[in-house]
């Protein structure tokens, strides 16, 4: 698309410019020549399309364009626990849809539209939010921080774009998996029933090696041979589980001045660590902790890190992340316990979830700010100060490296062989995969 290179969401407009002439192309069986030069040739049109859930003009571009009516079904990459909240109907914990409510609530109070999306998308009220196979959250819970200038509306672009594309689509797919979040997706399949919509629960998607071997046969670069090479002298130097992995995925990353406390702390306990940090997104790490990471032979940096990799290998004991659906499901499916640090969009519930429900994570609450310093559910309210992030971190890590770490290890060891297990032949998400190609494929053969 002659997009290389560029942040993720300035590629949309790329797409959605080049799409609604390649499906044209595509429907009417007209060669296709990419950048190359190479010419694609295609014998038969579409029979279905799986398009993004936030990218509903490639429904209404599908439907313009095709003679008879192709199916439409919405990729979904996120848990669907969270995403119910944030797409979905109200009688499952959803929103519901901020365009509707934000014009009744602006006609009715004369306030400006745009306000009243944001307080129907950041509501404040402390409702009690109970979606299925979710812990109880309070409402302000699902933003636990204070919001960076712009992010807000973007926010709430993708929740408008997704909620028409989940109500106007003819099913889903989702990279999801049931043995991770088994209420949740049976809730959401009854909800698209009844309007004759499948959902289709195939995930996690990653590869063969990595799902059922815990083994990596990944391409790696010099750089990533290094990483290995790292944890290798980890695994040899300060044994089995010992390191602990920080990343915080492509567009997150927590208030400069706690961060870097937390990592001085694991620094200071001797931990092996492996941080994903990329300078030239994040700027500079102070010169106090650049001199410790020079000067120790345990730590290792990288802009960007082999993830599964990583996860794969025996010396990893920890992951501190962000908790984004990849990260979680990446790190399940190798057993790696988590310590959760979430920031927003669908990391709050995924962290409560794998925390709470899962019991095989624990959950930094001190690093929060703006409504994530209210009263949670749960009991705690948090302070919100350096001094109790330092605290929360001692005893996080006390207890991850202790016997309480162990049973979490194990909680997800058993989830891991489950969800394993769906991925044989005969499991649920093989299973699910067939119906879709028995659903679609198959019909489209014999028609």
């Amino acid at each position: 698309m002659g997009g290389e290179g560029k942040a993720p969401f300035n590629l949309v407009p790329i797409f959605l410019a080049g799409f609604e002439s390649f499906y044209t192309s595509l429907h009417t069986l007209v060669p296709i020549v990419c950048t190359t030069g190479l010419v694609h040739k295609f014998e038969r049109a579409p029979d279905v399309v799986i398009s993004d859930i936030f990218l509903v003009d490639v429904l209404h571009m599908v439907r313009k364009v095709s003679k008879r009516r192709v199916p439409v079904l919405s990729w979904n990459p996120a848990n669907l626990g969270p995403l119910m909240r944030l797409i979905g109907p109200e009688e499952l914990g959803g929103i519901g849809d901020i365009r509707a409510k934000a014009v009744e609530s602006a006609e009715r109070t004369g306030k400006d539209y745009k306000e009243a999306e944001i307080e129907i998308f950041h509501p404040q009220k402390g409702e009690v939010v109970k979606g299925p196979g979710m812990p109880p959250m309070y409402d302000y819970e699902y933003h636990p921080n204070a919001s960076v200038g712009g992010i807000v509306e973007i926010q709430i672009s993708l929740h408008k774009s997704a909620f028409m594309m989940l109500h106007g689509c003819d099913g889903m797919v989702c990279a999801s998996s049931l043995a991770f979040e088994s209420e949740a997706c049976k809730a959401t399949k009854e909800w698209l029933a009844k309007t004759n919509r499948p959902v289709y629960v195939v995930g996690p998607l990653l590869p063969d090696s990595v799902l059922l071997d815990g083994t990596s046969d990944l391409h790696l670069s010099t750089n990533d041979l290094a990483t290995i090479a790292f944890l290798d002298r980890v695994y040899e130097t300060s044994g089995l589980h010992s390191l602990l992995y920080i990343s915080f995925g492509t567009m997150f990353w927590p208030p400069n001045n706690l961060i870097w406390r937390v990592i001085e702390i694991i620094l200071d306990r001797d931990i092996p660590l492996l941080l994903a940090y990329d300078e030239l997104r994040l700027g500079k790490m102070p010169e106090h902790i650049a001199k410790k990471f020079k000067t120790s032979n345990k730590v290792l940096t990288s802009a960007w890190t082999p993830q599964q990799d990583i996860l794969c290998h025996q010396a990893t004991g920890w992951f501190l992340t962000h908790c984004g659906q990849n990260s979680i499901l990446e790190a399940i499916v190798q057993g790696v316990p988590l310590i959760a640090w979430p920031i927003d969009a669908e990391q709050p519930p995924n962290a409560a979830y794998i925390t709470l429900t899962l019991s095989i994570a624990y959950e930094l609450l001190e690093g929060r700010s703006g409504l994530g310093l209210k009263p949670m559910h749960r009991g705690i309210t948090p302070r919100g100060t350096l001094e109790a992030l330092e605290e929360e971190v001692q005893v996080i890590l006390d207890k991850a490296y202790g016997e309480d770490g162990k049973v979490k290890r194990e909680n997800i060891r058993i989830l891991r062989d489950k969800m394993r297990e769906d991925l044989r032949e005969g499991g649920q998400s093989v299973a699910e995969l067939e119906n879709f190609i028995r659903d679609y494929m198959d019909v489209a053969e014999n028609s």
